[in-house]
């Protein structure tokens, strides 16, 4: 007579043979996901823990994405209005440097 095994029992409310893959797997890490369990947390009538759309979370990262651009773009303005101002400023002390150096050299020839 051949051995054959029980089925397995239920009776404890949670599957330890499934397990949802989470959504750090998406990341730049992979992470090992928990046994599925039933959480408080529903959002539907048969209990089941609501998981978060992946265009959710797609939105979500497009949103930051978005927002550190703007704050690149912002530095960068920022930055091109600082060289404006410095350009402007060494035209100056140029233009007052040569007048002078100018007047520095009439002095000297007036003396001579």
């Amino acid at each position: 007579m051949e051995y054959i095994p029980e089925p397995p029992t239920f009776d404890d409310g949670i599957d330890e043979t499934f397990a949802s893959p989470s959504m750090d797997s998406f990341g730049p890490g992979v992470t090992e996901s928990a046994p599925f369990a039933h959480s408080s947390e529903t959002s539907s009538s048969r209990g089941s823990k609501r998981k978060t759309p992946m265009v959710d979370i797609m939105d979500t990262q497009f949103s930051s994405l978005t927002t550190k651009l703007d704050d690149i773009s912002h530095a960068l303005r920022q930055g091109n209005d600082n060289i404006d101002r410095l350009s402007f400023i060494a035209v100056e002390h140029n233009a007052i440097f040569r007048k002078h150096v100018q007047n520095w050299q009439c002095d000297k020839a007036m003396t001579i």
